[in-house]
């Protein structure tokens, strides 16, 4: 078993030669992070903010600001994600401390004569924010002592004994921060810097120890296995959260590799909570000295490893309990909605709709309809099955959405069967592989409009500050209209129309100062399948539109 060191002690580690971090470029030792450390205290002490707003797309980066701001006793504050309009909404008048964010502190291109004497960490302040049920940020927070409450139970349960930790999933969340860097570096073990979600770049990581421990997450497990061969994964720990894995996914793991993951239920409130391999069984187990009841098929539990360590706090988790440590999981109750006045589960509808041989997977999302007096209306995003995709072409898209309502029909009241209905590739996901619902409303952009005057997505894929949008321009689009009758063209004015519209959802621009760049390389037909880049860049947002492998429009607009 590791030397358990503590967070609290880390700098109290003499073996300078340990290495905390490895990437393909190198490795870092402990005595890089006290050195990177030291640089940074010194900086903060000229500074002496109260509260700082750390975001790094470099992990070993996020490590030294994260430490070194909890050795100055600076409140930490984690976003959700590293897109600038998520920073920008939370940053207030924080102290921004980042690798790739502008007017930045970087917490490692400094360089300090002062000696800083490195001591143990206190207790300190650390929020991370996330969307609350009435869709503004939440602010959770928590102590540096519930993180190492929790990393003891974890070490107990699955000793990391100095293996390297690989992660898919992102330390911006509490599941990458605990299990990719704050676990490891309270071990004295390594964890690997980048996130690895390709086949070579997993392979690679992974290779550097041969019982190297992978922290993933159902949708990247999904893509895992779509591999072309997972024997790599022979004799490695994985383990993944964030959303329920399917028993199929971990069978077929367990077959493929011999042992089936570990799943850890939890949330940013409350830290793990429970955890299963389900193969074995699909009933959950509490983690040690978590305590568990139910009030109305709600879980409540008490934990070290929350704010409030000794109160009871209730879940929206619904659950039966089987005994004082063991439960079944039975949805979420903050899916639970109201549509024209009458109860709804979201969850509920998905099943139903997912049962049908048409339809692989399926997102409820509720609209609101303007031009109404307070109507609401659901709206379903699916991907369909091969069969699904074939009755689309042969009913065409009005006779195929009646024949999924009559599959639901004789459980709902008609106002909760959905009324809209979007088909696609994939759901946009964040980087710790769970949908963003909100993201899926997007798909229905102008969905309440008379005129269309917009494309259907069929993809949305997110990178930070980039994103990529896979799409039909279809005929009926109202731009194609007198642009020209006889040959009709998607006009500049409805491309430049689109990028403004999708840079302000996605990237968090509103006002557009000036156009740069612009080129029209080639015309873009009705029912021509594109996709739209969008990058940002500081204050601009380059795009290009790209028809069959070729670039037809280009250019930058500027903000600021």
């Amino acid at each position: 078993m590791s030397n358990l060191f503590s967070l609290e002690s880390i700098f109290s580690n003499k073996n300078d030669k340990t290495a905390v971090a490895i990437s393909p470029e190198g490795s870092k030792s402990m005595a890089d992070l006290k050195k990177d450390c030291q640089n940074l205290i010194s900086a903060l002490r000229r500074n002496k903010p109260k509260e700082a707003l750390l975001t790094c797309l470099d992990s070993y980066n996020f490590t030294v600001g994260f430490l070194s701001l909890l050795h100055e006793n600076i409140k930490v504050c984690l976003p959700p994600g590293i897109g600038t309009g998520v920073v920008s909404e939370i940053k207030s008048d924080r102290l921004l401390i980042s690798d790739y964010q502008k007017d930045a502190l970087h917490p490692v291109q400094i360089n300090e004569d002062d000696e800083v004497e490195l001591k143990t960490l206190p207790n300190g302040s650390i929020s991370l924010f996330t969307s609350g049920s009435t869709g503004q940020r939440k602010e959770i927070k928590k102590r540096l002592q519930n993180f190492s409450d929790e990393i003891q139970v974890l070490e107990s349960l699955w000793p990391i004994n100095d293996h390297l930790t690989v992660a898919t999933v992102s330390h911006h969340h509490i599941y990458g921060l605990l299990f990719k860097i704050l676990w490891p570096l309270a071990m004295g073990a390594p964890f690997y810097i980048p996130e690895c979600l390709h086949e070579s770049d997993l392979k690679s990581a992974l290779d550097h120890s041969p019982e190297s421990r992978l922290i993933s997450c159902p949708a990247h497990l999904d893509t895992i296995l779509k591999f072309n061969d997972i024997s790599f994964l022979n004799n490695k720990k994985i383990f993944s959260s964030g959303a329920p894995l399917s028993v199929e996914t971990s069978s077929e793991i367990k077959s493929a590799v011999s042992q089936s993951p570990v799943e850890v239920l939890g949330s940013t409130e409350t830290g793990g909570i429970a955890w299963r391999q389900q193969t074995e069984s699909s009933t959950w187990k509490a983690l040690p000295r978590v305590e568990l009841k139910t009030n109305n098929e709600t879980l409540v539990i008490q934990s070290p490893f929350c704010e409030s360590t000794n109160e009871w706090y209730e879940t929206s988790d619904k659950a039966e309990l089987i005994d004082n440590s063991h439960f079944i999981h039975l949805g979420r109750n903050d899916r639970i909605v109201k549509v024209a006045g009458k109860r709804l589960s979201l969850d509920e509808l998905e099943n139903r709709l997912q049962k049908s041989d048409l339809i692989t997977s399926c997102k409820i999302v509720i609209l609101n309809e303007q031009g109404h007096a307070v109507r609401e209306s659901c709206g379903a995003v699916i991907i369909l099955s091969d069969e699904g995709l074939d009755s689309l072409k042969k009913l065409g898209r009005r006779k195929f959405a009646n024949r999924l309502k009559q599959e639901v029909k004789p459980f709902y009241d008609p106002v909760l069967i959905p009324r809209f209905w979007r088909y696609v590739e994939s759901f946009p996901v964040n980087r710790q592989g769970k949908v963003e619902y909100e993201s899926l409303k997007t798909f229905f952009l102008g969905f309440d409009e008379k005129e269309n005057r917009f494309p259907e997505l069929l993809k949305i894929s997110t990178d930070g500050n980039s994103i990529e949008l896979k799409m039909t321009i279809p005929g009926k689009c109202k731009f194609f209209e007198g642009h020209f009758d006889e040959a009709p063209i998607l006009p500049g004015v409805a491309q430049l129309f689109w990028v403004e519209t999708y840079a302000k959802i996605f990237l968090g621009k509103s006002t557009v100062n000036g156009l740069n760049r612009l080129k029209f390389h080639k015309i873009i037909r009705p029912d021509s399948h594109a996709v739209l880049v969008l990058q940002s860049t500081g204050e601009k947002i380059d795009f290009k539109y790209v028809v069959n492998d070729e670039i037809c429009s280009s250019g930058s607009l500027v903000y600021g």
